[in-house]
């Protein structure tokens, strides 16, 4: 079951098999993939979702070539994540095939380049689809995520691709106070920027979600949400002793 044979669309998605003006073509070949694919998911769960990994591992290598400087291919890439998360997620298989898809699905966001399947990484926790798998993730990942954080704050280039898969995997598993622990690093410290900072991203992001419906990630809500509180309080306390000692009080969010 699941033999490359089986599926069309793995004749035409090769490493390098589209060509530098062949975007139309690619997003054709996308489209034609994801009907493939979602026909089969109407007979069989399982095997779609089989072809949705085999398809998800193609597909950066077969567009590495292409002029993407449109957007129109990034867009149909990220279409076609989103159409196949939910196949992947839902599909009855047993622990076994869910952690080889995921691996097979971790090792194509490394090499992802460039970066089309990018949208995935802060669905991770619905690829691993139960909070025991996305437990044992978040354990594998945090230690890189804490060495990149920490060199980072130290003012050092660092960059990992694993970075929005820990924090799905921790919301995903119900571990919101590591979650938010760890984007802060040993913690948030709240100023009054803080506040500036979040108000202007929300309403940036009000001002997009009036152009095009783009959901922010769950574990993303969270983080603001427990942003805004700590600022608000420390916003409060501020304006309380304003009057006393010259020094205002920080507060740390999470544990």
């Amino acid at each position: 079951m699941d033999k490359a044979s089986d599926w069309q669309f793995t004749k035409r998605f090769r490493r390098s098999g589209f060509g530098w003006r062949a975007s139309r073509l690619a997003s054709k070949r996308i489209a034609e993939a994801l009907a493939e694919i979602r026909a089969a998911a109407r007979r069989d769960p399982l095997l779609a979702a089989h072809g949705a990994v085999r398809f998800l591992v193609k597909l950066s290598p077969a567009l590495e070539q292409v002029d993407s400087s449109s957007g129109a291919l990034g867009n149909a890439a990220h279409a076609a994540v989103d159409a196949l998360v939910p196949i992947i997620s839902r599909a009855p298989a047993d622990e076994a095939t869910r952690e080889g898809w995921l691996e097979q699905l971790f090792e194509a966001i490394q090499d992802d380049d460039p970066p089309y399947l990018e949208s995935m990484d802060d669905r991770w926790g619905d690829l691993c689809a139960t909070p025991e798998i996305s437990s044992r993730w978040a354990d594998r990942l945090t230690d890189l995520v804490q060495h990149v954080n920490a060199e980072r704050r130290r003012g050092q280039y660092a960059f990992t691709r694993a970075d929005s898969l820990c924090y799905s995997a921790l919301f995903s598993a119900g571990r919101h106070d590591e979650l938010i622990k760890l984007i802060g690093g040993e913690a948030i410290h709240v100023e009054s920027r803080v506040l500036q900072l979040v108000t202007g991203l929300l309403g940036l992001y009000l001002a997009i979600r009036l152009i095009a419906p783009l959901p922010l990630p769950a574990w993303v809500r969270v983080l603001i949400a427990a942003l805004l509180i700590a600022a608000i309080e420390h916003h409060w306390l501020v304006s309380r002793f304003a009057d006393g000692p010259s020094w205002a009080p920080r507060f740390r969010a999470g544990p």
